[in-house]
């Protein structure tokens, strides 16, 4: 609510659809402007934009959007990804560490575990699913780095299940 004589009641509407923000004229009086030029209906807003209602000046601030959800990949998915790890290995001379987790009487769905690991894995590391068993490929860890992260990944899904059993290689 703009508490101001020249802003109407019903004077504009702020939403977003199809996660697009948006800026609609309700018919006011004193109108509405977007950096300076009059909104006939509907105008989509982007961060930074300058909104006039009457005499007041606003300014649209979008705040960063959330990331894509990410899915742990199949099996197919998974030998692929490793194979690539594997050829980057060979080439590189770098480390890659394999995860298997097993997780007993979940009390979340397996997406939900999924997505508890990949908040707290890098955007290089991979999750996937083989059965019932969650494979997580960590890029350039290997020793007590890759024993880090197998604990900080336990002490994650822990609260989440009956029990978790790991695997590293």
């Amino acid at each position: 609510v703009v508490e101001d004589a020249s802003v109407s009641r019903q004077h504009a509407k702020v939403g977003v659809a199809d996660g697009e923000a948006f800026i609609a004229d309700l018919g006011s009086h004193n109108g509405v402007r977007v950096n300076g030029e009059k909104v006939q209906g509907t105008r989509p807003l982007d961060g930074g934009d300058v909104v006039t209602l009457g005499n007041v000046t606003l300014v649209f601030h979008r705040g960063e959007r959330p990331p894509p959800a990410r899915r742990a990949l199949e099996a197919e998915g998974l030998r692929a990804r490793l194979s690539e790890e594997l050829d980057r290995v060979r080439s590189y001379e770098r480390a890659v560490s394999v995860l298997a987790l097993e997780v007993e009487a979940a009390w979340v769905s397996q997406a939900e575990l999924v997505q508890a690991l990949h908040g707290a894995l890098r955007l290089m590391d991979g999750v996937g699913q083989v059965g019932g068993t969650l494979v997580v490929l960590l890029p350039d860890l290997s020793g007590d780095e890759a024993e880090a992260m197998a604990a900080h990944l336990l002490s994650v899904l822990s609260p989440l299940a009956g029990r978790v059993r790991a695997g590293l290689a």
